[in-house]
């Protein structure tokens, strides 16, 4: 798709994090310049409602994937 003059492609990487590190190797390898990953979770806070936009300041590692591309830790830095 063509937006402003920008060639965009929007996916969805499936479930879990294997299938989604395979397609970002995938769009990496065909060039991209800019990658913009989005997400959902749950949280419970008064602070925070539908449509509130959150950027973590560190992530848990619990899934096995990130372990072949960053070093072993509790958490990661996005």
């Amino acid at each position: 798709m063509n937006q402003d003059g920008c060639e965009v492609a929007v996916l969805h990487p499936g479930v879990g994090a294997p299938p989604a590190a395979a397609m970002l190797e995938e769009v990496i390898a065909m060039d991209s310049q800019s990658i913009v990953t989005v997400g959902g979770s749950a949280i419970v806070s008064p602070h925070v409602t539908h449509g509130d936009v959150i950027v973590p300041p560190t992530a848990a590692r619990d899934e096995g994937t990130s372990l072949h591309y960053a070093p072993p830790a509790a958490e990661i830095d996005p």
